[in-house]
């Protein structure tokens, strides 16, 4: 006799009609969770107690305050796994929030069966199911098309339904063919008449079901591989269908039957065949879920979560359905309900018949009963479905998907194994993993708060404020405390008694004082009295201390300290300005000469120390920078000194203020000292070297030098690059060039470079040339072609075309200034092009630029021009837009000149050598 119930210790609580009662339409938004979550929260059970507690007042006493405090019951809160996931995220977001409504107290996540039962299914399906294996026999998708299963598709979570039926079909299929396997069978009747034949029929059943368990199915974390088929890969997968299919329909049983125990055992199977397929997220809530149940949760919590995931809507064994799956059902319901609401459609309405689910879903089932006579069964369907499962048997045994043939393998699935996706996990990792994601055994630090923690500040300010209050003494010394390291300025006695009591009153704070790791810091005199002051109990006396990142002491300890360090200590070290000598030597006798290749005088080195807006390279002179630092940072925290050395209270936002002041002041003083001094080294600069800067700081080519090399903007230079553009930048001479140029025989320099009409620029003038003629537009009327570098349409009026021609001029004219060329330059190309363009109903502007990156008029209202369209279609400021082109027009100006007349260097350099 067939049992279909297995029975459980609550068989028959759990045939019991479930009462349901709906919670109603939260007008929510589903992605906001944390608004669904607090009225959720409200039907958490709570009792609330006063309770009296002790709060400090100012001058170290105390007051009883009466507080009300809630104390929540525990519940369930189940969902998917995102629904799970982000619950438990809003938790420990509001975790230091001031109350149990705001923690969110009394809530514990659970994943639910029947989602993740879609997730196995999908595990199924890119395991064993491929539209391509029609002509594999005994493939899922060739028995679908055995029984013309046309509603069983490729993605699950279209139709699960229908798949898991179909799964539920062919596993049924697989034991039997599987029993006739084992039992020697031909076909089902054989089947039934060797058992039945049996003395003991139910014995004989029973011992064929357990040889079958042994030899067939393979889910086993450790499995002997001579199980599995002896390399016929067709019987390796018809071994893997049944394994899987028998874990699924174990699955859907113990939901039906309502057997938490039989659930919580098909989840550590899921926790192990998620892992192996990289289903992380179900595996972790895999993990959580045992984890509660085992070690968690009390053991009520535990089997409340265990034991309410089930709910049977009608009444009556194995009639039990998952709680979201339920769910699911009431949501499809009440979209049913709202569609049909029309122009009804309110929220009033909405929430309305949401309150409503429940008793519409308990008429409706009254009224189908009355018309049909309850759940009316079709002979029909039970004739398809047995049908079906007789074809799928015949498929199966006449192609001996269980006999095992050596060579044998399924087109499609050419290297399937039995129970790969359990074995092939390794325990050690398992267990390492596991031990990191799901253990609940706190680490306790001995040492306070771990390193690192952005919370560590607020915890000192909140654990140590009455530790600092109880030792506060203006009149006998001054405390300094940062984090947990503590600080005190006194007389020696007075200091004694200060760090006595500390010693005495900090362990109650969890501060623990080490003599040994102290130390006090006087001056030579007082180092005897020092001793024989601390000596008993082994603090250290020393002349001068490190202390949160500067240091305290002789200046011959701090001028060790400096040598290690460079900006930091600008800020907070006094009058050390020349400790930084040594590294102002290294920067100009070293650095210099090795980037620029060639010696540096005294005026090129306070040159190099300005801003590269005044011709400089923006590495300052650390040792006139460390004064203006000092002075700057201590202007800045005045206030904080203030506040620590009287006691006082501090005020955020006068601090913030006052930095923003003192900051802007010293950066007006500092620029213009530096405008001082540019001013005075330009006049001791060379006359070529004077207009070069001048050209610089006038036309603001600069941008190239402060600009990141990032290679994908075509920013990077080569050091020969970086050197040569140096160079024209301060119109030295390039290195390592001959004294005569080989295409006219004149005297070689860079000017010459760019003046030779048997070189230099030709090349650059050809390449101008092949992209002008390949932009040439031809006039029909007989008048000179117009030809353009570059048409641009809706630059200046919509659906106009803004024509342009770039050129390159050279600027260094004694006698002229660089204004002057450029506008000239530009008035030029218009006086030849400004009649052709007026035909054409078209704007020109000539693209003027120097050889050093200064741009015309034009030019600028053009970058201008376009960086404002482009800042409103990327929706970024104008100067963060202007920011790239200024750097990349300069940058590929010396790309331009370096292709053609430094080409000549090359010549030169390659002919030297």
């Amino acid at each position: 006799m067939a049992n279909h119930h297995i029975e459980h210790q609550y068989s028959k609580n759990m045939a019991l009609k479930s009462e349901v009662v709906p919670l109603g339409v939260l007008l929510k938004n589903e992605n906001v969770l944390n608004d669904i979550l607090d009225e959720l929260h409200k039907y958490v059970p709570r009792t609330t107690t006063m309770q009296t507690i002790d709060v400090c007042t100012g001058g170290g006493g105390t007051t009883a305050v009466d507080i009300h405090v809630n104390t929540f019951s525990h519940i369930p809160l189940g969902g998917d796994q995102l629904t799970v996931a982000r619950i438990r995220g809003s938790q420990r977001v509001e975790f230091n929030a001031e109350n149990g409504d705001e923690r969110l107290e009394g809530f514990f996540p659970v994943i639910e069966d029947w989602h993740t039962k879609m997730c196995f299914m999908e595990v199924i399906w890119k395991r064993l199911y491929n539209s391509c294996s029609g002509m594999d026999a005994g493939t899922l998708f060739q028995l679908r098309e055995v029984i013309n299963r046309r509603n069983v598709i490729s993605d699950v979570t279209k139709d699960l339904t229908a798949c898991e039926e179909f799964m539920e079909l062919v596993t049924t299929a697989h034991v039997l063919t599987a029993a006739m396997h084992v039992a020697g069978a031909s076909n089902l009747t054989d089947l039934s008449s060797k058992i039945l034949s049996k003395e003991n029929p139910t014995a004989a059943a029973t011992s064929l079901v357990q040889t079958l368990c042994r030899q067939m199915v393979t889910i086993e974390f450790i499995m002997d591989k001579s199980t599995c088929g002896s390399g016929d890969r067709v019987v390796e997968y018809a071994m893997e269908t049944l394994s899987l299919g028998l874990l699924l329909l174990e699955f859907k049983d113990s939901i039906r039957e309502g057997d938490g125990y039989r659930v919580l055992r098909c989840w550590k199977y899921f926790l192990l065949i998620f892992r192996a397929t990289q289903h992380k997220n179900y595996c972790i809530e895999a993990l959580n879920l045992l984890m509660q149940y085992y070690y968690i949760l009390p053991q009520r919590y535990a089997e409340q979560m265990l034991w309410g995931r089930f709910v049977n809507s009608e009444g009556g064994p194995g009639q039990n359905i998952s709680a979201d799956l339920h769910m699911e059902h009431l949501n499809r319901l009440l979209k049913g309900t709202v569609t049909h609401l029309g122009a009804n459609k309110t929220p009033q309405a909405i929430v309305r018949a949401g309150k409503a689910l429940g008793v519409l879903l308990k008429n409706i089932i009254t009224v189908f009963d009355k018309l049909t006579g309850g759940w009316a069964t079709s002979n029909h369907t039970t004739r398809s479905e047995a049908e079906d499962l007789m074809k799928v048997v015949t498929e199966l045994s006449q192609n001996r998907v269980f006999s095992p043939q050596s060579g044998r393998k399924h087109r499609t699935f050419p290297s399937i194994e039995c129970n790969k996706l359990i074995a092939s996990i390794n325990k050690k990792k398992l267990h390492l993993w596991m031990t990191k994601k799901g253990s609940s055994e706190s680490i306790l630090s001995k040492e306070g708060v771990s390193q690192g923690d952005p919370l560590s500040m607020l915890m000192y300010a909140a654990a140590l404020t009455p530790l600092i209050a109880s030792l506060t003494d203006p009149t006998n010394w001054s405390q300094c405390w940062y984090a947990d390291d503590s600080a005190c300025a006194a007389k020696l006695p007075k200091l004694r008694e200060w760090f006595d009591n500390l010693c005495k009153l900090g362990p109650a704070y969890g501060y623990y004082p080490e003599p040994q790791k102290t130390v006090v810091v006087v001056d030579e005199v007082d180092e005897a009295e020092a001793n024989a002051c601390f000596g008993d109990i082994g603090v250290k006396v020393s002349r001068g201390q490190r202390y949160l990142g500067g240091f305290i002491g002789d200046p011959e300890g701090t001028k060790h300290y400096v040598e290690a360090k460079w900006s930091y200590l600008q800020r907070v070290l006094p009058n050390f300005g020349t400790s930084f000598a040594p590294l102002r030597y290294v920067i100009n006798k070293k650095f210099w000469p090795s980037v620029f290749g060639r010696q540096i005088s005294n005026s090129e080195q306070h040159l190099f120390s300005l801003p590269t807006r005044l011709g400089g390279m923006s590495i300052f002179d650390p040792v006139e920078l460390a004064n203006v630092a000092y002075t700057t940072s201590r202007a800045c925290t005045n206030l904080v000194v203030d506040a620590i050395k009287n006691n006082a209270d501090f005020v955020v936002s006068s601090y913030s203020a006052n930095v923003r002041s003192v900051k802007t002041e010293k950066h007006k003083e500092l620029a213009m000292m530096q405008t001082m001094e540019c001013d005075s080294v330009l006049v001791s600069l060379g006359n070529d070297t004077r207009r070069a800067v001048q050209r610089a700081m006038d036309g603001k080519t600069s941008a190239w030098l402060t600009v990141m090399p990032i290679a994908c903007h075509h920013f990077e230079l080569s050091s020969v690059e970086f050197r040569d553009a140096l160079s024209l930048r301060y119109h030295w001479p390039l290195l390592k060039t001959s004294g005569h140029c080989d295409f006219c025989g004149e005297e070689f320099s860079f000017q010459h470079a760019l003046d030779c009409k048997k070189g230099g620029l030709k090349l650059v003038t050809q390449r101008h040339n092949e992209v002008r003629d390949a932009l040439e537009a031809d006039d029909s009327s007989g008048r000179p072609a117009l030809i353009a570098d570059l048409s641009i349409r809706g630059v200046w009026q919509p659906q106009t075309a803004a024509l342009l021609d770039v050129r390159v001029v050279d600027t260094d004219y004694a006698s002229r200034t660089v204004d002057a060329v450029l506008c000239s330059a530009e008035q030029e190309k218009k006086r030849k092009y400004s009649a052709a363009v007026d035909d054409r109903r078209a704007s020109f502007t000539p693209f003027v630029v120097s050889v050093d990156g200064v741009l015309g008029h034009d030019a600028q209202h053009l970058m201008k021009r376009l960086c404002d369209q482009i800042a409103v279609k990327w929706e970024k400021s104008h100067s963060e837009v202007m920011g790239w082109p200024a750097a990349a027009k300069y940058i590929i100006l010396y790309m331009a000149i370096w292709s053609s007349s430094l080409y000549f260097f090359a010549w030169e350099r390659l002919h030297d050598s």
